[in-house]
């Protein structure tokens, strides 16, 4: 595939961004950011996509993460404004032909967490923060599937208090190991 990133959200200049770009190499593509630039094999660039490609929210500290091997991409929690003080809790997908649909609220927003795909298709949420606060708890996002088997929803549960982290903790990074650990 010749789009190699999708660079979605984020804090900017101006605020919080809902803005999304691709990074291509595909020359019929069209213009770069740059418009002195068009992306080739050799050296690529990013394309700003527009507005109606964009996250419906603006957010930063979130994640985005690939789902149903590679084919959507789901925007999960994050800031809504630069105080980190209010929350993205409605959860985004993304599809490869940017079709972007709203897929199921968070039970507790959250910004500057780990989230990571389980082998059962599963995405757990851990830790984080709201506002100034660290937070123990994690979260377990079921896909819920249409008739294509692509995620069309998730529900979403509070894991029990046996399953906390040992501490308050964001701004960490977890990975899911082969055994699906």
């Amino acid at each position: 595939d010749p789009e190699y990133a999708m660079i979605a959200g984020g804090l900017g200049a101006d605020g919080v961004l809902s803005a999304t770009e691709v990074f291509t190499v595909r020359p019929t593509q069209g213009s770069c950011v740059d418009p002195n630039q068009t992306p080739t094999a050799e050296v690529g660039c990013f394309q700003r996509l527009g507005a109606n490609l964009g996250m419906g929210e603006g957010r930063f500290g979130h994640a985005a993460i690939a789902i149903d091997d590679g084919a959507q991409i789901a925007y999960i929690g994050g800031f809504t404004n630069p105080e980190r003080t209010e929350f993205a809790q409605q959860i985004e997908l993304v599809d490869r032909d940017l079709n972007r649909a709203e897929a199921g609220t968070l039970n507790t927003g959250r910004g500057e967490f780990s989230a990571n795909v389980l082998s059962d298709g599963s995405v757990i949420l851990l830790g984080g923060r709201r506002g100034d606060a660290a937070l123990t708890t994690s979260e377990l996002l079921r896909p819920q599937r249409d008739a294509t088997r692509a995620t069309s929803r998730f529900d979403g549960s509070e894991l029990p208090a046996d399953c906390d982290l040992s501490e308050p903790r964001y701004g960490h990074n977890a990975v899911t190991l082969n055994g699906g650990m």
